[in-house]
């Protein structure tokens, strides 16, 4: 669903793990490549989605429920901390 309606504003990953299987190889081979800048997306990250691997936000919600774009958990730790991401 479109995340600029109120129905498509959470994205679930019903599968464990699928967020850093399915999702991140791809922005992976964008930092590979060099570029400056990325768009994560607007949707906010679903509390109902399973386990996906990350660290957790809090002891009850597993990630911040701000969209991606804005989502520290996803640009400063993951994508900037983890993958390198310079932009």
């Amino acid at each position: 669903m479109d995340p600029h309606f109120v129905e498509g504003k959470f994205n679930p990953y019903p599968t464990e793990g699928s967020l850093l299987k399915y999702h991140i190889p791809t922005f992976k081979a964008a930092i590979a490549a060099g570029v400056s800048s990325v768009m994560p997306y607007y949707a906010f990250p679903s509390n109902t989605s399973a386990d996906q691997g990350l660290p957790w936000y809090s002891k009850t919600q597993q990630f911040e429920e701000v969209c991606f774009a804005l989502n520290k958990a996803i640009i400063t730790d993951l994508l900037r901390g983890q993958l390198g991401f310079k932009g």
